[in-house]
């Protein structure tokens, strides 16, 4: 059943998406281990090969690498709001639904799989594990109020989340004790080729490479969109110049890029990735 299910996901992304020379695949290959393209150079490259993760409507999928986890939002067919939930599983694998979470826009899990924050319409809330599939609500993180989009946080004591309102982003980092301050300022479109517009900002958990979306004025000719890619040394730094990433675009229902809380997440080894598209979580591989 598994692999009918692939067949018609994979068959439907070569008429909806514009996937061209879709295979499947089932169980691990035998290559060897994916690795990133060198900092300030050419953005990754995917093989066509797309894996199915969960075989139900998700999206906002992220991942806390040092614990192997993965949160995502979830909804029924036909839903109302009511009807969404976020839901928690190992990375790949299938997700059951958690309890705690009142806030189901821009679900963020945190590398070590401890913490996560969400929007609930009014601020940024951080959560707390309190257990298997339970998390608890706490307090407002004030200085991501007026920003739609959220990255995930990177690892590390000092933790950065880029932010972005639709025309900007913000870089801020974490003191340890959920106090936040700006670290590069503001990033306008101009910045990166021009765009008119720049949004669904998803990087790797060390910061380092940001895959986003920019708008009309740098798409490719009868396209509304372009997905981008920068890059930069270390953390802190300011992104080097940014260029269309094409190898990501197969993966963004043209439909939806603008109405999505994510564009995708890119794992950390540059290997995978995952994205949603028709009723499903998938994965595109190296």
């Amino acid at each position: 059943m598994r692999w009918v299910a692939l067949l018609v996901v994979a068959c439907a992304c070569d008429r909806v998406l514009g996937l061209r020379d879709t295979q499947l695949a089932d169980g691990p290959a035998p290559d060897s281990p994916p690795v990133c393209p060198a900092l300030l150079g050419a953005p990754p490259t995917f093989s066509g090969v797309l894996r199915q993760v969960i075989p139900q409507q998700c999206t906002d999928y992220t991942i806390a690498p040092l614990a192997g986890r993965a949160l995502t939002v979830c909804f029924e067919t036909n839903a109302t709001i009511s009807d969404y939930y976020v839901a928690e599983g190992a990375v790949a694998g299938p997700v059951a639904k958690v309890s705690g979470f009142d806030a189901l826009t821009n679900v963020r899990i945190d590398p070590s799989g401890d913490t996560a924050f969400a929007f609930d319409g009014a601020a940024y809330v951080r959560y707390q594990r309190t257990g298997d599939l339970a998390w608890s609500r706490g307090a407002p993180i004030a200085r991501f109020a007026s920003y739609t989009y959220a990255t995930t946080a990177t690892a590390g004591a000092n933790p950065h989340v880029l932010l972005g309102d639709g025309s900007q982003f913000i870089e801020l980092e974490d003191d340890g004790t959920d106090t936040w301050s700006t670290v590069t300022g503001m990033y306008s479109g101009t910045m990166f080729a021009g765009a008119t517009m720049i949004s669904r900002p998803t990087w790797t958990v060390d910061g380092l490479r940001l895959v986003f979306v920019a708008a009309s004025l740098i798409a490719s000719p009868g396209q509304s969109f372009a997905v981008m890619y920068a890059s930069r040394q270390n953390i802190g730094d300011t992104f080097g110049p940014a260029v269309e990433a094409a190898a990501f675009e197969p993966y963004v229902d043209p439909s939806r890029v603008f109405a999505q809380q994510i564009l995708g997440y890119l794992d950390d080894d540059c290997g995978r990735f995952y994205f949603a598209a028709l009723s499903s979580v998938l994965y595109a591989q190296q």
